[in-house]
């Protein structure tokens, strides 16, 4: 019985589908309308209608008479369809609702206003003591009167957006008790009298985005007991001064007296916050999302977060923060999504990420960061999407990203990376994106035991690719490799293959030569001719960085031989000094020539004296001297070394 219950539902389903599209008749539909007997619906829409029909169907429950040129809903139009449940009149442009034209469908739950031309909440919708939704967006309702909900004591839903209402006065929803969701977003509301929302004890979504709050009373939100969703991003300026302060005092900043503990969700971004007070979240103990980007934060107060257990979703992105507290978040944490891109941060520590073990997503993107150490030696053992694109990253460790056996999704485009991280064995990586990078090499085996569909390495500084880098990817869907200098050779004839036997293959179709110049620009999996393996000139950066090493080589060895040049010479120099200097001493002074009448009386000149033989004085006296010898001079003019041993001016006489 059991397995035959979901056959026969099915077979009814197609059944009623069946009829359903090809129910429609004419027979009691008013002029222009297309009615379905199955579903029970009179759709009008675009049907270029002046009036509501008189011959509305009674037995009918949905009627559609959207864009059209009503203007007027007169009394009584909708007296014949009392089974009406939903009534759509949008962009009708309504001016006025008579009295008596909503009196017999008191059985609408949902009627939708939106985009007319009404001032104000139509008195008729008093009488729907049945309706659940109220739609009033998009018109010129300006203000909201007491008692103008009076009467409507199942309205759920309400949606005021985009109207033009600036003050909500005391008591302006007193009869919406039962209200759960109210919006009043785009309206430039700036005033919130005391006691605007204090009747409304079952709201529990109030959505105030896109005002101009200038001030607020304090414990505005006193009497909201099962708020759980408060939506006021781009709601007023962070200089809003809240008026009524116990003791007469006035404060800027944000203050919350009298929130729900109960709330879940906040949304406070786009409001130019430049600080938040350490208990700025208290008593949100119950809270699950938290949007604070596009601010103007700078640092966040030490335990800001620390009692908030049950985040799971914080955005800080779009700020200038450059650091971030340690003990940001109790140990423990829920927290699944953290966004902290678009700040200012150059370098982290660990010591925030350390209790976010349920951590899925984490964004880093746009920021100054150069390294990423204080990450890699973090345990986020639940990790499955890590964003760094956009920072100025240039190495990653060899232990990579290993630790996170969790990662799908890694982006890290826009980076200064020259080679590809260590993805090796994360099982579970699915995307990576390495686009916009300086990458020269990919290694062969660099996607080993990963499970990966896309990747992308775009403008990088690639040249060949190696056919078993791609291979064990069952997965892979796409490659993109365009906007690389391709050295177009017998290397990357697989490409062509791959192009037709492979899916992920079609996206080699961008990808042209940059080398040799006769090839420069042609697609590589379309080239007819065979590719040869020819010896290439190196890059322009290969040969640019050897020449400068050249260059730097021939300075050095220039100086080197000036510098030897100068000591020779200046060795030399002092040697010829030294030697003009001994034949100075040795010579006797040249006296004036005598003159002729004395050259007759001079003595005959002597025989220079024969310097003695060294080797005669060793075979005589054995280098020994006689008692009473004197011992003999010898004078040395022209020696210049001994055995090697240079000799200074005042040894050039030694005695023996």
């Amino acid at each position: 019985m059991f397995t035959m219950l979901p056959r026969v539902q099915v077979v009814l389903l197609a059944v009623f589908v069946v009829v359903a599209v090809g129910a429609e008749t004419d027979s009691a539909c008013p002029a222009g309308c297309r009615c379905n007997d199955i579903m029970l619906t009179v759709n009008c829409t675009n049907s270029g209608l002046r009036r509501i029909p008189d011959n509305l169907p009674s037995e009918y429950r949905v009627f559609s008479f959207d864009n059209n040129d009503l203007n007027v809903i007169y009394g009584q139009a909708f007296s014949r369809a009392t089974a009406t449940r939903y009534l759509s009149l949008s962009r009708c442009n309504i001016i006025k609702i008579q009295d008596g034209a909503f009196e017999f469908i008191y059985n609408v739950s949902q009627l939708f206003l939106a985009g007319n031309r009404l001032d104000s909440v139509p008195r008729e919708v008093r009488n729907l003591s049945q309706l659940q939704l109220l739609d009033l967006t998009d018109n010129s309702i300006d203000r909201l009167a007491k008692y103008s909900f009076y009467g409507l004591t199942r309205l759920q839903t309400l949606l005021l957006d985009d109207n033009n209402i600036t003050v909500l006065s005391k008591g302006c929803m007193s009869d919406a008790n039962p209200l759960r969701l109210l919006s009043l977003r785009r309206n430039g509301i700036h005033t919130v009298k005391p006691g605007s929302f204090h009747c409304l004890d079952s709201l529990e979504e109030l959505y105030l985005s896109d005002n101009s709050f200038a001030n607020l009373p304090y414990g505005w939100l006193v009497g909201l007991f099962n708020l759980r969703v408060l939506d006021m991003r781009r709601a007023y300026s962070a200089n809003v001064v809240y008026d009524q302060m116990p003791e007469g005092n006035t404060t800027k900043g944000w203050l919350f007296p009298g929130l729900s503990p109960l709330l879940e969700s906040l949304n406070l971004a786009e409001n130019g916050l430049t600080n938040l007070e350490f208990n700025a979240f208290l008593p949100l103990e119950e809270l699950v999302k938290l949007d604070l980007s596009v601010n103007q934060l700078m640092e966040l107060p030490l335990g800001v977060f620390s009692h908030l257990r049950k985040l799971r979703r914080l955005d800080l992105s779009y700020n200038v923060l450059t650091n971030l507290t340690d003990y940001l978040f109790p140990e423990g944490s829920d927290l699944e999504y953290f966004n902290l891109g678009n700040n200012l941060f150059e370098k982290l520590q660990p010591d925030p990420f350390k209790n976010l073990q349920n951590l899925k997503y984490l964004g880093l993107q746009r920021n100054m960061l150069n390294e990423i150490e204080f990450l890699l030696q973090t345990s986020l053992p639940n990790l499955r999407e890590l964003n760094l694109a956009s920072n100025a990253i240039r190495n990653v460790s060899g232990v990579g990203f290993t630790a996170f056996k969790s990662l799908r999704k890694l982006y890290m485009q826009e980076n200064r990376l020259r080679e590809v991280p260590n993805l090796r064995n994360l099982a579970f990586l699915t995307h990576l994106n390495l686009s916009w990078n300086g990458i020269t090499y990919v290694a062969p085996d660099a996607f080993v035991g990963t499970n990966l569909k896309e990747i992308d390495l775009r403008n990088n500084d690639i040249t060949t690719l190696d056919p078993k880098t791609l291979e064990g990817l069952p997965r892979l869907g796409a490659v993109r490799l365009g906007d690389n200098p391709w050295r177009c050779d017998c290397e990357l004839e697989w490409f062509s293959q791959a192009f037709v036997s492979t899916d992920w293959g079609r996206e080699f179709d961008v990808v042209t030569c940059d080398w040799p110049p006769s090839r420069k620009d042609a697609n590589v999996v379309f080239l007819n001719e065979e590719m040869q393996c020819t010896s290439y000139p190196p890059p322009a950066s290969v040969i640019v960085l050897v020449v400068i090493w050249i260059v730097i080589l021939l300075i050095v060895a220039t100086a080197i031989l000036v510098r030897t040049y100068k000591i020779h010479r200046i060795r030399s120099r002092r040697r010829q000094k030294e030697d003009t200097a001994e034949q100075d001493r040795l010579q006797p002074p040249n006296p004036d020539p005598p003159r002729p009448d004395q050259q007759a009386s001079l003595p005959a000149p002597q025989p220079p004296k024969q310097r003695p033989d060294p080797g005669k004085g060793k075979e005589k006296g054995k280098g020994k001297s006689k008692q009473g010898q004197k011992s003999k001079v010898i004078e040395m003019k022209d020696m210049k070394s001994m055995n090697g041993l240079k000799v200074k001016p005042f040894d050039r006489e030694f005695y023996v």
